[in-house]
């Protein structure tokens, strides 16, 4: 994705000021980033970060050193003085970045949460998305109708998921180790019966509970 839409979006403006032009040509490589990656984040993942632009202004060019500095330490590792501080300094940088997105990620509107896309939705939003850009390289007006048919198919499938919703009734019951989980759906309610360390725990009420 980035390889692909990073410099048509980096072209799109021109700024003489050094520093500003660096400004954009990070947010150019966010912007190609999240192109081809969005609807998979939706899908997999049911939630949208909104602050995604901020993070990336510390975690790409932090990044960038830590590889560096990963690399630069694997060459040297057999010289363990000098290895031991790049590791020090590296690690450093590593739990400095992951402090960042970390904080960010706790703030109450950075996150778009509780989204959920199925492998249609999907499918029309990737159509969506490529064609709106194969329109505004080209501008192609048939290009154009193809993406406004994407897009309403989407909002068309998105209504219809919202109405089976409130009106669904569904015992769930998770396969998690060693755990008791049950669900009990009514509309867009549900009841929780099982083992409290699921509802404690941040990884397992993530990775099982969250997603349904």
């Amino acid at each position: 994705s980035i390889i692909t839409f990073m410099q048509p979006i980096y072209k799109g403006n021109y700024f003489q000021n050094k520093i500003i032009d660096k400004i954009w040509s990070l947010i150019s490589v966010t912007l190609s980033a999240q192109v081809l990656t969005l609807p998979v984040i939706l899908f997999y993942f049911h939630q949208l970060p909104t602050m995604f632009l901020v993070t990336n202004f510390v975690a790409v060019p932090l990044s960038g050193i830590i590889l560096y500095g990963e690399l630069i330490l694997v060459c040297i590792s057999f010289f363990v003085p000098v290895a031991k501080w790049v590791g020090f300094l590296t690690a450093f940088l590593i739990k400095m970045m992951n402090g960042f997105v970390e904080n960010m990620n706790s703030l109450p509107f950075a996150l778009w949460d509780n989204l959920k896309v199925d492998t249609v939705q999907t499918i029309l939003l990737y159509g969506f998305m490529m064609s709106s850009w194969v329109w505004l390289m080209r501008k192609a007006s048939k290009v154009f109708v193809f993406s406004l048919c994407c897009f309403a198919a989407c909002v068309v499938s998105f209504s219809v998921d919202i109405v089976q919703h409130k009106q669904q009734q569904k015992l769930i019951v998770y396969n998690v180790p060693k755990q008791t989980a049950i669900d009990i759906f009514q509309g867009n309610k549900y009841q929780f019966i099982g083992d409290s360390i699921l509802l404690e725990n941040g990884f397992l009420r993530n990775f099982h509970l969250k997603p349904a």
